[in-house]
């Protein structure tokens, strides 16, 4: 299943192609459960990530292209501007086994398309004039081959069939898909350095004998940990995957969780995900951070820190691997 750094790679690729673009036409698949014609006229402001989920923020066309053309739509003036804003839209895609996101015509898997999205030329563009606006009361000229003058295609690919996909009001419904959702994982060392107060949540949302793995894994605590990347932050803070909340002073989940934890992952993103098993990034290659993995995989295996012997073992059904060196 893509974790975070696989998400965040899915957003950063695809983002630039369909910013700011108005949704001319939307088909699904029945079993998405769904009605696609609903994000017909709306456009894309931005896409934004919630742990693994991918949040397609919509607005009314004629509110953005406002916003183009008075502010920088992305400044805390156009913020104040769009927070007055009631009717909104958010498009929540949970990735799940072997979900993509990507803007290429995925020729080779064209019969696991569960979701077209046919997008319209930037919002920026003046048809007929070849112009661009750049910013408020400024334009570029661009030729007519420019990708930001020409439609686009958005589709959610997923061969499993386990992805989910919701259209939900903003903040309401969006509340309450996200209601089992704990705060992203890259946002702890800007929120809650130091702070306290979310290691007693996290303490109080699990038991006490919880194993610190399993607390990585528990999505309502911290969202965006998964199978790999959580094996390989015990091993980065140290912590034997099995040692229990009861049993880890603050400062040790202060280490694992705002430090080792947030620069791993911004390491696996950086090399655009690990491709361990079916993912891919929307160009269609291989992630490169399974290159970086220290423990996820390598049972028996000598650690590539003190030539022990990687070990492993089954926690609620997975296999985990962990250095009993490196790791107390």
């Amino acid at each position: 299943m893509p974790e975070w750094p696989e998400v965040a790679t899915v957003i950063e690729s695809i983002l630039p192609d369909v910013r700011e673009r108005q949704i001319l036409r939307a088909d699904a698949s029945p079993h998405l459960g769904i009605d696609a014609e609903q994000l017909r006229g709306w456009s894309i402001y931005t896409i934004r990530q919630r742990g693994k989920h991918i949040l397609v923020h919509l607005l009314r066309t004629k509110w953005l292209r406002h916003c183009i053309e008075k502010y920088s739509p992305y400044t805390d003036e156009a913020a104040e501007y769009l927070a007055r804003r009631k009717q909104r839209r958010v498009l929540a895609i949970h990735l799940m086994m072997s979900g993509v996101l990507t803007t290429a015509a995925p020729e080779r898997l064209a019969d696991h398309v569960h979701l077209r999205l046919r997008l319209g030329p930037s919002l920026r563009y003046r048809e007929g004039s070849n112009m661009l606006l750049v910013a408020p009361h400024r334009v570029a000229f661009v030729k007519d081959t420019d990708p930001r003058t020409q439609p686009q295609w958005l589709y959610f690919v997923d061969p499993r069939r386990f992805g989910k996909v919701r259209i939900c009001c903003y903040p309401s419904e969006l509340r309450s898909v996200l209601r089992n959702t704990g705060p992203d994982i890259s946002t702890l060392n800007k929120h809650a350095m130091g702070d306290v107060r979310f290691l007693r949540r996290l303490r109080t949302v699990l038991k006490q004998d919880t194993a610190v793995y399993s607390a990585l894994m528990d999505q309502r605590a911290i969202s965006g940990f998964g199978n790999i990347y959580a094996q390989e932050a015990c091993f980065a803070a140290g912590l034997l995957p099995t040692r229990t909340l009861r049993d880890c002073a603050d400062v040790w989940l202060q280490r694992l969780l705002f430090f080792e934890s947030v620069r791993l992952l911004h390491r696996a993103k950086n090399r655009q995900g690990a491709s361990v098993s079916s993912y891919r990034t929307p160009d269609g290659v291989r992630g490169g951070a399974q290159d970086l993995l220290f423990v996820y995989g390598r049972g028996g295996q000598p650690c590539s820190v003190c030539n022990t012997p990687i070990e492993k073992m089954r926690i609620k059904g997975r296999t985990v691997c962990w250095c009993p060196t490196c790791q107390k």
